[in-house]
């Protein structure tokens, strides 16, 4: 495939200018909105219960399946993050 360089890019470049009437800030506009439209779609595509339900059974999966060791897991975190105050009932 030959280079897009030289005489035929100034010969594309004209015809766009002269002949379709296409200007450089017509092409950003588009871009731009074309950007926009692409990030909106995105998004509204995005479900976070989906994002969080997958990166935990990928981190889960890495984990060995012994019971003694996810519940030593749980019993830190909780431990790092709250304080229990306990009281006997009579």
């Amino acid at each position: 495939m030959e280079n897009f360089t030289g005489n035929k890019y100034k010969l594309f470049r004209n015809y766009m200018s002269n002949e379709l009437g296409i200007t450089r800030d017509d092409i950003m506009a588009w871009t731009k909105q074309s950007i926009a439209e692409q990030v909106t779609k995105a998004i509204h595509g995005f479900d976070i219960n989906v994002m969080v339900e997958s990166e935990v059974r990928k981190h889960l999966a890495n984990w060995t399946f012994r019971s003694d060791t996810i519940t030593k897991s749980v019993e830190r975190m909780l431990r790092d993050k709250y304080t229990l105050n306990l009281e006997v009932k009579e």
